[in-house]
């Protein structure tokens, strides 16, 4: 059988892509491949679980400051470094909200008069949005980095900053 997303062959009885960690579209595990791993654990034979720890690690890269995980325990994984680009993506972001909300910090306590005060509410506002933005997408991108699939940053996303 191959990956219908990326072409590379896969296992019968396989959930995801070994290359790129696409789901193959099987829901359950057979019956061949439970009586294996029953098997394995009578045997004191370790269970391979790495297309789980796969996702994980995938999942972890939209944490931004684990963004480079995936890079060093899954150097051929593709999936792996597009989540980590995006883990990367987002750690930039951070840092720069963290920057502009530091920066600023004196004059949103100091300015206080009428045409300041305006411009300094939309100013806290937008630095606001952007953190929450940031904790949204580390929130949705650990979702579905563990669940396999790959997400993609709105409006950022695209950049490619790790090849």
């Amino acid at each position: 059988m191959f990956c219908t997303k990326c072409g590379a062959p896969v296992e019968d009885d396989s959930l995801f892509c070994a290359k790129c960690g696409f789901q193959t579209g099987k829901t359950g595990v057979s019956n061949h491949s439970q009586n294996a791993a029953q098997s394995q654990w009578q045997n004191n034979i370790p269970v391979d679980h790495s297309q789980s720890n796969h996702n994980l690690l995938c999942g972890l890269a939209y944490l931004p400051i684990l963004f480079w995980l995936p890079l060093v325990t899954l150097p051929g994984s593709e999936i792996g470094k597009k989540s980590a680009n995006q883990g990367l993506l987002l750690l930039i972001l951070g840092v720069i909200q963290g920057g502009i909300n530091r920066a600023f910090r004196p004059l949103f306590w100091n300015l206080d008069f009428f045409p300041f005060s305006i411009i300094l509410f939309f100013l806290r506002f937008l630095i606001a949005m952007l953190g929450l933005f940031v904790f949204v997408m580390v929130v949705i991108g650990l979702v579905k980095g563990c669940r396999g699939e790959y997400y993609e940053i709105p409006l950022i996303g695209q950049i490619k900053l790790i090849q």
